[in-house]
């Protein structure tokens, strides 16, 4: 009787930290991601427009790019100034600018 009383609160404890570990998280589909280039990007594209009139627009020879072919076709790139190479796509937001050593991105979801 004593091993019942220990073992089937354990049993039960463990049951439910296994339901809670292999419980799938949801990720938000329209939450901003950043997603690294295998493939160059290739147009067409409507338009290109660069932010090049803010204060510091090439941080670490880095700049964003946003295209446009249609109200609903666009991109937001990061275009690497010195391999002359897209390094990556922003999905579901703009961005506004890294930190200084690049690990997190402040994104501007108006108008996505």
């Amino acid at each position: 009787m004593k091993r019942i009383k220990i073992i089937l609160p354990i049993a039960l404890f463990l049951l439910l930290v296994l339901f809670l570990l292999t419980r799938a998280k949801k990720s938000d589909p329209d939450a901003p991601r950043f997603v690294p280039t295998l493939t160059q990007p290739v147009g067409p594209f409507g338009s290109v427009i660069n932010a090049w009139g803010d204060a510091v627009p090439f941080p670490d020879g880095k700049a964003w790019i946003f295209t446009s072919l249609s109200l609903t076709n666009h991109h937001h790139f990061l275009y690497d100034l010195d391999r002359r190479v897209v390094d990556g796509e922003l999905f579901n937001a703009g961005a506004v600018f890294f930190n200084q050593d690049q690990s997190k991105l402040l994104c501007d979801t108006i108008g996505q």
